[in-house]
């Protein structure tokens, strides 16, 4: 009987910790204002370049993008290795500055693949290095 209801609680689980995996669907139709933000001081185009191009040095899949009238949206994932199950994400370049300004906004959403994933990527730790990335490339003459 014990041994039944521990295989019956162990199959529960492994449900619930399914049903709750971060996907690239999930992440993608997150609300835009999902996340969290950073402001740069210089025009769209730059920063969408300088957001691209540090994307691709951050050992990130780049899975979509598209622009339209509101900014560029990239998909990215981070596969799974030996210490996590890998992540999801989304960045958004928008095209319309903060009221007052010429800066342009970028948001990062991402999600570990699984809410029982104790390692990989914060969205803390992937959005400063990626900040910190577009800072530096921007800084460039």
């Amino acid at each position: 009987m014990r041994r039944k209801f521990l295989r019956l609680l162990a199959a529960a689980s492994l449900m619930g910790a399914l049903g709750a995996c971060a996907t690239a669907d999930t992440v993608r139709d997150a609300p835009a204002s999902a996340g969290v933000s950073d402001v740069f001081q210089a025009p769209y185009d730059k920063v969408a370049a300088a957001t691209l191009d540090t994307l691709r040095g951050l050992r990130v899949n780049i899975t979509g993008s598209n622009e339209d009238q509101d900014g560029t949206k990239i998909q990215v994932t981070k596969s799974a290795n030996l210490f996590s199950w890998g992540e999801v994400g989304r960045v958004i370049v928008e095209r319309k500055p903060p009221p007052g300004t010429t800066a342009t906004p970028v948001r990062v959403y991402w999600e570990k693949r699984s809410t029982l994933q104790l390692t990989g990527t914060s969205q803390g730790d992937f959005s400063q290095e990626l900040f910190k990335g577009i800072r530096e490339r921007l800084a460039r003459p």
